[in-house]
């Protein structure tokens, strides 16, 4: 083939790509320093992160660094799993809302990987809960873990010894925050809130119903709770990763059994197909090359199309 020929090539096979870019500002360690990059609807945590290591912009040595998206409005935060797609979070906040994305050390980072946070199995926990009904307003009463479900158990009555199970809400829509100052009014200072993914003006009172609030009478119990909950959502966060990966290829995708271990790289095809092995290792090296090439691409403000033809014919293009 001639040069203009894989020229062509590389163009349409990029084409094919579709992907879109969005500049975001992730601060570190507060909001006085930040740095600006471009994200694509490939970029993952855990590429930003290697991306913010090679720079020198935090300690490459330090093995606890953690992007945190912040919801101003609501003051909370909730740590990002190295796999989330960080365009889908940018993107998922409200018109002219002033969240943003902060790195900072976690103590649990090894629960944001994909080895440590993605868990077969059903994640169950009962326990007494405080849980908000209005600004004001706390109640007790027994929660229990049921599935993806948080499901609150009343007693039927006295002289029954049966109880009576209300659905209160799923992790199908909703994700787990944890407050970044003192809520006022809650009777502990041990404090989280299951905030919905669905946009805010679906909801009638949203300071009210667009968190549901929920205290528990120790730290201890406090970190139960939230590894538990976590667990279950990324169960969720993942299948939807899966599914992605399964249109995008037109593979199909087993969300009921999530694969042990999961794989580093961006899926390609089946994984679990072994016909299959060796053209998807193939194809999951290119891809993952690839999307790290244009990462860095994009990642500087005067790439042009012949920059990212160039990466692509080094990815093995022909």
């Amino acid at each position: 083939l001639t040069r203009g020929q894989k020229v062509q090539r590389a163009l349409e096979k990029l084409e094919l790509l579709n992907f879109r870019k969005v500049s975001v500002r992730i601060y570190v360690q507060d909001a006085r320093r930040y740095y600006s990059f471009i994200l694509t609807e490939y970029t993952t945590c855990e590429l930003i992160l290697n991306d913010m290591k090679k720079s020198g912009i935090i300690d490459p040595d330090k093995t606890t660094w953690a992007l945190f998206e912040l919801v101003h409005y609501f003051g909370i935060e909730r740590p990002l799993n190295h796999f989330e797609n960080i365009m889908n979070v940018v993107e998922s906040w409200e018109p002219r809302s002033n969240n943003y994305i902060i790195v900072k050390a976690f103590a649990q980072q090894s629960s944001l990987t994909l080895l440590g946070g993605v868990q077969q199995g059903d994640h169950a926990i009962q326990g007494m809960l405080y849980f908000r009904q209005k600004k004001s307003k706390w109640q007790k009463g027994v929660f229990r873990l049921q599935g993806h479900n948080m499901v609150l158990v009343k007693d039927a009555g006295r002289g029954k010894q049966e109880a009576k199970e209300a659905h209160y809400l799923t992790l199908t829509s909703s994700d787990v925050y944890t407050p970044f100052e003192p809520l006022r009014g809650a009777p502990t200072r041990f404090v989280f809130g299951l905030k919905s993914e669905m946009p805010m003006q679906m909801f009638e009172k949203p300071d009210e119903d667009y968190v549901k609030w929920f205290a528990v009478p120790s730290l201890e119990s406090l970190r139960e709770w939230l590894l538990v909950l976590r667990l279950a959502k990324n169960q969720i966060k993942f299948c939807k990763v899966l599914e992605r990966r399964a249109v995008e290829t037109g593979a199909a995708s087993d969300c009921e059994k999530p694969p042990a271990p999961p794989p580093l790289k961006p899926l390609v095809g089946n994984p679990a197909d072994p016909r299959d092995a060796i053209t998807d290792k193939k194809n999951s090296d290119f891809a993952a090359e690839l999307v790290t090439s244009i990462n860095k691409i994009a990642s500087n403000s005067r790439h042009d199309p012949s920059a990212l033809v160039k990466a692509m014919e080094q990815g093995g293009v022909d």
